[in-house]
């Protein structure tokens, strides 16, 4: 139920199980709303608190998902951005501890919604836990069929995985939201380097190649992580 409406206010008077959200279907919050935002409808008692602003840029998308990993075990968050730039946060928030994500039977009725397929058979997102591992892909140009082809080998290998685009998006940026630490390997064509930042030792950790030798650099960590 929508915060600040009549159904919720009922709702919660009468002390009904209920997820609590808040939709901006124009906008994105800025830190210090959506802190009071969350600190308002959590002590409403609710199951869950949903927030879904709308994004413009991936960053967007990586605030909402940081602001899901910060959740407690008192107040579960389901959190993303709508908008094509954060259709990326609807695919990961499961895996960053939202306890549900949303998708679309059919059309969509949001902004940069998931069909129900794409998200079952593509990125498997009814698996996602905190223990599903995040690969992401930085790039200007989305390329739809790769992302298909490393989801797939996850898929085939029963590997908690999944692997998104972000468009547009540099790795200082990923540093920035402290959610860095959380990908296991991201992938930037060679042609793209140019566009990150020149020095790339501190992500050392990480990937950026070509597609073939990213392949083989997931089936490598697929097999480590089955040996362990």
């Amino acid at each position: 139920l929508e915060w600040g409406s009549d159904a919720a206010a009922g709702a919660l008077k009468k002390g009904l199980p209920l997820i609590l959200s808040h939709h901006d279907f124009k906008n994105m919050l800025d830190e210090s709303t959506l802190e009071d935002l969350t600190e308002k409808m959590s002590a409403m008692k609710p199951l869950a608190i949903k927030i879904v602003p709308t994004g413009t840029t991936s960053s967007d998308g990586l605030t909402m998902l940081r602001w899901v990993n910060a959740q407690t075990d008192e107040c579960r968050r389901i959190g993303f951005a709508m908008g094509a730039a954060g259709e990326f946060s609807r695919v990961l928030t499961c895996a960053l501890g939202a306890p549900i994500s949303y998708t679309s039977f059919g059309d969509a009725v949001a902004p940069g919604q998931v069909p129900i397929k794409r998200m079952t058979d593509n990125f498997d997102v009814g698996s996602h836990n905190l223990e599903t591992k995040i690969y992401v892909s930085l790039t200007t140009k989305k390329n739809p069929e790769f992302v298909n082809s490393i989801n797939q080998i996850f898929r085939q290998s029963a590997t908690n995985a999944v692997f998104v685009e972000l468009t547009h998006t540099r790795l200082v940026t990923l540093d920035e939201c402290g959610l860095l630490n959380r990908f296991s390997g991201i992938f930037i064509d060679s042609s793209e380097r140019l566009l990150q930042p020149s020095d790339l030792t501190k992500y050392h950790h990480l990937r950026w190649e070509n597609q073939e030798s990213f392949s083989t650099f997931i089936a490598n960590s697929i097999e480590e992580y089955k040996a362990s």
